[in-house]
């Protein structure tokens, strides 16, 4: 909070949910927001050269940097804590989920949040961003065979690994 109403640069290590180790990250803190029953830092990291969202309980050190830094104009906190809180945080991934058509026809009207492209024989393929790949891998199983996740190799991956851990228990 103090480095926020500074306009002072932090450093911090933040442990992800999607990433097994603290990764360090210089954040120009815009300020601290309470959403769903957490609290998240937000502000610019010079990793992403975005604004992202921290969770609090995630941020294993803090340390002030000797850099200063001004919130951009317009820039309002209440406004994007409205808008965009679950939109990506430091760590989302952005996966392609290729669905066919009848795969497209299930999921209706109510697409997870992500970019949507409707292909003219009716499949589809959606891009989510994701902060891990329980949640995905999850989604894509429930569709059966009429959904498959193409990108990146690492969320492939995670499904594949998802799916041969359900056989080992079958």
């Amino acid at each position: 909070v103090t480095a926020a109403r500074e306009r002072k640069g932090v450093a911090i290590r933040y442990a992800a949910a999607s990433r097994k180790k603290a990764e360090s990250r210089a954040i120009d803190p815009y300020g601290i927001v309470h959403h769903a029953g957490e609290w998240y830092l937000v502000g610019h990291c010079h990793k992403r050269g975005d604004t992202r969202t921290f969770r609090i309980d995630r941020i294993a050190t803090l340390e002030s940097r000797d850099s200063h830094f001004e919130i951009p104009e317009g820039f309002d906190l209440e406004t994007y804590r409205r808008e965009h809180l679950y939109v990506p945080s430091a760590d989302a991934v952005a996966v392609q989920v290729q669905l066919d058509p009848l795969a497209t026809a299930r999921v209706g009207a109510n697409w997870p949040i992500g970019t949507v492209r409707q292909h003219d024989d009716g499949s589809s393929e959606i891009t989510i961003d994701c902060e891990g790949f329980e949640w995905v891998t999850g989604w894509v199983l429930g569709m059966g065979k009429h959904a498959v996740i193409t990108q990146p190799a690492a969320a492939v991956s995670a499904m594949r690994e998802r799916v041969a851990g359900l056989k080992a228990v079958l």
